[in-house]
């Protein structure tokens, strides 16, 4: 009788090491922080920036797809420039001012 619940408990134990092991060494991903959708994003002080992506058809013109939270409570201006050199362009993305919804 002892012999086989010294048995069932050493293979019980070896189940368990053997299915919970990389755990034991695996590091906690989710204390990184990290993106986790195809675009990236930044904070810059009160204003977090997210899912910035660029979605093209053909590799020329591309529509530019993003996420801005200003928790400052203020109006915050955001400047998106593109190109290169003198051909550097600035548009106006958006001119309004959003009401305080909390």
């Amino acid at each position: 009788m002892r012999n086989r619940l010294a048995h069932t408990l050493t293979i019980g134990s070896l189940v368990v090491a053997l299915l919970s092991g990389c755990t034991f060494t695996a590091e906690i991903a989710n204390l990184e922080p990290y993106d986790p959708s195809d675009g990236v994003g930044a904070t810059l002080e009160d204003v977090a920036i997210r899912n910035v992506l660029l979605v093209t058809s053909d590799g020329g013109e591309a529509n530019l797809v993003m996420t801005v939270v200003n928790s400052s409570g203020n109006d915050t201006e955001l400047v998106v420039q593109f190109g290169e050199g003198e051909s550097r362009q600035t548009p106006t993305l958006m001119d309004t001012s959003v009401a305080d919804l909390t």
